[in-house]
């Protein structure tokens, strides 16, 4: 099992979803009040809203989480602790 661990913030709400290929993904862009909406799924929706630096910030641990599945798909001998970052991703622009 993998496990990241980014930011220190807190979430309003929280629930489970399991995302497949092919899943409905709307957006909803708010500029006026720094603003987006995401909903996933079509029948039993799960709504996100997250300001443009929220989502810059969920898009750079969602692209750290992939880079450890396709690591771990890539070494499935290695142990959990040697390839889970817990801490946060690079800032942007940074390397």
């Amino acid at each position: 099992m993998e496990y990241g661990d980014y930011g220190s913030g807190s979430v309003e709400a929280s629930a489970w979803v399991q995302v497949e290929e092919g899943c409905r993904i709307r957006y909803w862009v708010y500029p006026e009040t720094d603003a987006i909406e995401l909903t996933l799924g079509s029948h039993e929706e799960l709504s996100l809203q997250a300001s443009e630096a929220g989502l810059r910030h969920c898009i750079a641990a969602f692209t750290s989480a992939l880079e450890a599945f396709e690591a771990a798909a890539a070494q499935p001998d290695e142990t959990v602790e040697d390839l889970v970052s817990a801490g946060d991703p690079p800032a942007e622009g940074a390397g």
